[in-house]
């Protein structure tokens, strides 16, 4: 009989918002009648790509370049690090499903602080970790110091952060991050820091540039919430 892997059979898909295709089907509605509080995204929109669609069009038959030169190019120079240091994704969902599953063995620890996005467990999850949720408050901001200790650190194979936190907003300074990040390092656990909602925030605040100088640290960065470009 064939068996599957028993993390694989009792994993749980994680809840996302902006489905509002099916939320309108539902209830006999049209999209426009409904308005959407269920995802954080731009509400200017996203910038103009009528003319840059079309000029690819003529390409669409083609195979993509599976090493996004110009992409990580583009994206290095938006956020202010190498282009070798650019990992591209189909969203952001599946760079947190290649950390896990580069990372994350079947026993592992991982430390996610809550409350916040549901993907960081539903992808460590996935490949057999240990899941130890980490209260880090919900209305005050609390230094990481006050939450991550360095004995909770030293246990555990990687950590997930939001900054800014999802669902709540709360925006921690570059230096605590940046700290944390160094704490990380010394204990040798994968640190993934999320900024998603970043430039709709303080873009001042990221740890990007301190990525390529550590071995631990990864940062994610989004194209859905700040330009309305879904991955």
């Amino acid at each position: 009989m064939m068996k599957i892997r028993e993390s694989f059979a009792e994993a749980e898909a994680c809840h996302h918002g902006g489905r509002i295709r099916a939320k309108a089907s539902g209830r006999d509605l049209g999209q426009e009648e409904l308005l959407d509080y269920s995802a954080n995204i731009n509400p200017l929109g996203h910038p103009p790509l009528d003319d840059l669609i079309l000029k690819e069009m003529e390409w669409i038959g083609h195979y993509p370049e599976n090493d996004y030169l110009e992409f990580r190019a583009a994206s290095a120079r938006f956020v202010g690090v190498g282009p070798e240091n650019v990992v591209p994704g189909n969203g952001s969902s599946e760079l947190m499903r290649l950390f896990a599953e580069a990372l994350i063995e079947e026993g592992d620890r991982v430390l996610i602080t809550t409350p916040t996005f549901g993907e960081y467990e539903a992808q460590s999850r996935l490949f057999g970790a240990e899941i130890v949720h980490v209260p880090r408050g919900v209305r005050e901001a609390k230094s990481p110091k006050d939450f991550l200790d360095d004995a909770l650190l030293g246990g555990a194979k990687a950590a997930f952060i939001c900054n800014p936190n999802n669902p709540t907003g709360i925006l921690l300074p570059r230096s605590e991050i940046a700290e944390l990040a160094e704490r990380c390092e010394r204990a040798e656990t994968f640190l993934f820091v999320d900024e998603a909602f970043i430039e709709l925030s303080d873009p001042d605040q990221t740890v990007a540039a301190m990525a390529p100088e550590m071995e631990h640290l990864f940062v994610a960065r989004s194209l859905t919430k700040s330009f309305g470009f879904r991955g």
